[in-house]
């Protein structure tokens, strides 16, 4: 470019922004200004919604508090709970799809299913040891994982 034209282009960048600055200036209402709010208006709304979430959140911890309050003699049974053991025997061929219906027969754990997928997606599956476990229904799967691949 040469000095024409890049004068000329500096020429009419400045006459753009002149004429954004006389029309905001002295045309404010060409300003579409709707759905837009003042600052003041935006902090009494943001008072507003938190004060309502606060409220909404205060409701349901009252709920919440009742039914533990009512709750509380079922919670002492479930204090009492039930462990169950079990000894879990492995053969040779027998898959984690096998064990973890085994398992989930025997009440050691809710879904056998993903006990499964845990063996299968933390490799469990290709350590596990052919022998006898004894197993509780207070353990976790990586617990259960840990104890029939001895590691």
């Amino acid at each position: 470019m040469d000095k024409r034209t890049t004068r000329s282009f500096a020429a009419g960048i400045i006459f753009a922004i002149l004429a954004i600055f006389i029309i905001m200036k002295f045309f404010p209402s060409a300003i579409a200004t709707e759905g837009k709010i003042s600052l003041k208006e935006s902090d009494s709304w943001v008072k507003k919604d938190t004060y309502d979430t606060l409220l909404k959140e205060n409701s349901e911890l009252k709920t919440e508090l009742k039914a533990l309050k009512n709750g509380s003699k079922e919670s002492k049974k479930d204090a009492a709970k039930v462990i169950t053991k079990y000894r879990l025997v492995i053969h040779s061929g027998m898959t984690t799809s096998d064990i973890s219906s085994e398992i989930e027969k025997a009440g050691i754990v809710k879904n056998g299913d993903e006990l499964n997928d845990y063996l299968i997606v933390h490799k469990y599956g290709q350590i596990l040891q052919i022998g006898e476990y004894d197993l509780t229904s207070d353990m976790d799967f990586e617990q259960i994982a840990k104890i029939i691949t001895k590691t």
